[in-house]
């Protein structure tokens, strides 16, 4: 996403990133993972992510999903190689919601809702292509 952040923000649209956790979890992410071009939010309280109805994965789910990243051999695209970045991803998974699921939004200045994708499964993004097509189609409006 920070990769196209001029030209999503072109298509006059903020960005903001929003995660289940405190503003002390989100310092070591931005520490290892950042900058950002774009504000990263912190909700403890799933506040936005009840308001937006975004979905928690069941533990048996969740089992599910971990077997098959490890069996197919993706369980070392949750873990990144470089130690520091590993090290963050590993207190945020045993400090944060991992059941909870995310979500992107596009959203105009009145607050209605352009469009949305409701992840249903960790890895299950809106892709940055579509969110572009999606801008140009609005824009063309």
């Amino acid at each position: 996403m920070r990769e196209h952040t001029t030209v999503i923000e072109s298509s006059n649209v903020s960005i903001a990133a929003v995660l289940p956790t405190d503003s002390a979890q989100i310092k070591p992410i931005l520490d290892v993972y950042g900058p950002y071009p774009f504000p990263i939010l912190g909700d403890p309280e799933r506040i936005a992510y009840k308001q937006l109805k975004l979905k928690q994965m069941s533990k048996g789910k969740s089992l599910r999903a971990i077997s098959s990243y490890f069996f197919s051999g993706r369980i070392r695209t949750i873990f990144p190689k470089d130690t520091e970045q590993r090290k963050v991803i590993q207190k945020a998974m045993r400090s944060q919601n991992v059941f909870q699921l995310g979500g992107t939004w596009l959203i105009d200045k009145t607050g209605e809702i352009l469009w949305f994708h409701i992840d249903a499964e960790p890895a299950d993004h809106a892709k940055i292509q579509t969110i572009l097509k999606v801008l140009e189609t609005i824009s063309q409006e």
